[in-house]
C-alpha cells in the first residue's frame, strides 16, 4: 500500500486509488457500488476481498463527503466478533493511516476526523441480526457472508437498515 502522503494530491485532495491500489477486478467492484444497490464480490482465499470490504466504505464514505453529507454511519458485519476483529478491526489498525482519525474500542467503530467527514465505520457480528433492527446505515458490507447463520432472514433485518437522509439509495456488500 501507498504510504498516505504519497496519496495527497497538490490541493491537499486524497487520491484513494492511489493509497487503496485495487487491482482490475477490485476496480470494477468499487465502480459498481455506485451503480447497484447490491453488490456481491467472490473469489480464491487470499484474494483480497477483507481488504476489499474495509476499503470500499472509506471510499463510499469519501464520495458522501463529495456530495455534502458528513458524520454518515456505515456498518461492516462478520458472523462473529472474532472473526471481525481478526479480519477487519486488526487490519484497519494496520492500515487506515493515523491522519485519518481512530478506532474506539469501547463502541467497535473507527471515527474519522471532520476534516474527512466525521463519518463513522460501525464494526457488527451477527450473532442476534435483530439488535440493529432500528439502526441506520448509508452501506452495509458483509465480510465471509456464506458463513453467516439464516441468510434470508438477516440480510431481510439487514436491508432494513439501509437508509440514510440525503441519500437516494443505500448500497450493501
Amino acid at each position: 500500500m501507498v504510504e498516505f502522503k504519497d496519496a495527497l494530491e497538490r490541493d491537499g485532495s486524497l487520491n484513494l486509488e492511489k493509497l487503496i491500489q485495487p487491482h482490475p477486478r477490485q476496480t470494477e467492484f468499487l465502480h459498481s457500488i455506485y451503480k447497484y444497490k447490491r453488490v456481491l464480490y467472490g473469489g480464491a482465499r487470499g484474494g483480497g476481498k477483507s481488504y476489499l470490504l474495509r476499503w470500499a466504505l472509506v471510499h463510499f464514505l469519501f464520495w458522501c463527503s463529495s456530495q455534502g453529507l458528513r458524520k454518515v454511519r456505515v456498518g461492516l458485519f462478520c458472523a462473529t466478533y472474532g472473526d471481525l476483529w481478526l479480519r477487519q478491526i486488526v487490519k484497519v489498525n494496520q492500515e487506515f493511516p493515523e491522519e485519518f482519525g481512530e478506532f474506539n474500542e469501547k463502541h467497535m467503530e473507527f471515527r474519522f476526523l471532520p476534516k474527512w467527514g466525521g463519518h463513522v465505520i460501525q464494526f457488527c457480528n451477527l450473532a442476534d441480526p435483530t439488535a440493529y433492527q432500528s439502526a441506520e446505515f448509508a452501506a452495509i458490507a458483509i465480510d465471509e457472508i456464506t458463513l453467516v447463520p439464516d441468510l434470508a432472514e438477516t440480510f431481510s433485518i439487514l436491508t432494513g437498515s439501509l437508509r440514510w437522509t440525503g441519500l437516494s439509495w443505500c448500497p450493501m456488500f
